[in-house]
């Protein structure tokens, strides 16, 4: 078993932020004491939390940046309040607003997620995937049409890391 981050690069860490839901012992453990509010509070009570702050935003686009960014902090949380709303979230994080988050990506941008395969680089497809964040990738989605013979070519790319 690989050794577990601590302290803010624990928190940095979407995929193991557990935020104030880490316990007083959890906390202890990986040096979190005086990085978070030291009440300890349950998933439950967070998604409690993170809906009333989504309720508050005036505009769909808004809520689109705020689950966006909660996604980008602290995944589990993300999927259990969108779970637990989903009829109403879900046009916010995929159509129709997530084409209006398209449009106003270069103004709505607030940290890497995943990887952007532009077609200037077409020709470094294999270092580009080298390149990727997580090298456990299944599947893979395009926010734009592409040509035909470039997704071909990306799909037979054989990268290592």
């Amino acid at each position: 078993m690989r050794d577990l981050p601590v302290g803010m690069d624990l928190l940095d860490r979407p995929l193991l932020n557990k935020s104030t839901a880490f316990t007083e012992e959890e906390r202890k453990k990986f040096g979190l004491h005086g990085l978070l509010p030291p009440q300890v509070e349950s998933l439950d009570e967070q998604v409690v939390r993170a809906y009333e702050a989504y309720r508050r935003k005036d505009d769909d686009l808004e809520r689109h940046i705020y689950l966006r960014a909660l996604q980008d902090t602290n995944e589990v949380l993300f999927y259990r309040l969108l779970l637990d709303h989903i009829e109403e979230m879900t046009p916010m994080v995929y159509t129709p607003v997530v084409a209006l988050g398209c449009q106003q990506f270069s103004h709505i941008y607030r940290r890497p997620r995943g990887l952007f395969i532009s077609y200037p680089l077409r020709d470094s497809i294999p270092q580009l995937l080298r390149n990727r964040p997580n090298p456990d990738v299944d599947v893979w989605a395009s926010a734009i049409k592409a040509p035909a013979a470039w997704v071909s070519r990306l799909a037979s790319s054989r990268c290592t890391r």
